[in-house]
């Protein structure tokens, strides 16, 4: 799930649980956050964060 426009974050959580750091990655040149979510229903709704 890639989020464009970004800022670095520093952590990041997917339903309210942090996740480690190697499932996600920044891009500063694109200033892209892409973060790895369990694989679940596409009916099932995702929250992720990040600061």
């Amino acid at each position: 799930m890639p989020v464009t426009n970004a800022t670095a974050p520093k952590s990041v959580t997917v339903d309210g649980v942090p996740v480690a750091r190697s499932a996600w990655a920044w891009d500063a040149a694109a200033g892209k956050v892409t973060v790895t979510v369990p694989q679940r229903s596409v009916r099932q709704q995702v929250t992720v964060n990040y600061r």
